[in-house]
């Protein structure tokens, strides 16, 4: 799933980051990110009815 791809990016990027600001800034986007995925996971996988 490209959500949980990107969160892993923004994480990434955030370990990277100098600036405390933009590291909780991203952390916070990572997290709203595999919540979607979750959420868009269950939506998908949730038996038709």
């Amino acid at each position: 799933m490209y959500y949980r791809m990107d969160a892993t990016r923004l994480r990434e990027m955030a370990e990277a980051a100098s600036c405390a600001a933009a590291r909780e800034l991203l952390v916070a986007l990572a997290r709203r990110y595999r919540q979607a995925a979750s959420r868009i996971e269950k939506r998908v996988l949730a038996p038709a009815g």
